[in-house]
């Protein structure tokens, strides 16, 4: 959606399911993904692929947060009104690299 901030999430169970929220609503999911997670240092890709610079995203993300467990609609939810914040030691709004990101993205 252009021009339109979006809170997405996805959550995947570590065994079989991805399901991807829009706005804290469920809105699709796919089985059979085979699990479970891998338990080593692979890397997590957010926004795009290793191996496909033509599916890539094209906007900003504001905040991002990995869990080790996969969130219930309800947990999303209070995330998305109550934000990140509620969960770090310090809040990053301010901060000199929040800041460097913005500037950066101009």
């Amino acid at each position: 959606k252009i021009g339109v901030w979006l809170y997405m999430t996805a959550t995947y169970d570590g065994t079989d399911t991805i399901k991807i929220y829009e706005n804290g609503t469920e809105i699709g999911s796919v089985g059979g993904m085979g699990g479970p997670a891998p338990q080593n240092d692979t890397e997590v890709n957010i926004g795009g692929w290793t191996n496909n610079t033509s599916e890539t995203l094209d906007g900003m993300l504001a905040q991002v947060a990995l869990f080790s467990v996969a969130l219930a609609e309800e947990d999303i939810n209070t995330l998305m009104d109550e934000g990140l914040s509620l969960l770090t030691a310090v809040e990053p709004s301010g901060k000199l690299a929040t800041t460097w990101a913005n500037i950066k993205s101009r």
